[in-house]
């Protein structure tokens, strides 16, 4: 069971790291003003291009990894973080510890992981 000490610590991590992805992309979005900005030639426009396309995809992740804390800290504030969606047992504290924003005991997450990978094949 997780005490408040370490809800307060997953609490504190999960911001920080909400944070440090808001700024990531707020800084993404500025240096991408600032290129567009300039002239290019052919070659830079294709350059450009392709890492427009990579800085996308990055940001979306991080877009889809502040959704995820977010719905972590609303767990945390109604108290049912920590409890694995799928089976209702609680979720290790190792796990949340590398994870603090795991939805899945480690075992919920196999079998999920499980069926995906038969589903891919």
């Amino acid at each position: 069971m997780l005490t408040e000490e370490n809800k307060a610590y997953l609490k504190e991590m999960l911001v920080q790291n909400m944070s440090e992805f808001m700024e990531q992309i707020h800084k993404k979005v500025v240096d991408f003003s600032e290129i567009k900005e300039r002239s290019f030639d052919y070659l830079d426009n294709a350059s450009f291009e392709t890492n427009n396309q990579m800085s996308s995809r990055i940001t979306e992740r991080q877009s889809n990894m502040i959704r995820k804390i977010k719905f972590a800290l609303e767990k945390l504030n109604t108290g049912s973080y920590g409890i694995c969606e799928e089976c209702g047992e609680e979720i290790s504290h190792q796990r949340l510890m590398a994870r603090p924003m795991a939805t899945l005991c480690i075992d919920c997450k196999r079998e999920q992981e499980l069926m995906e990978g038969k589903r891919n094949l």
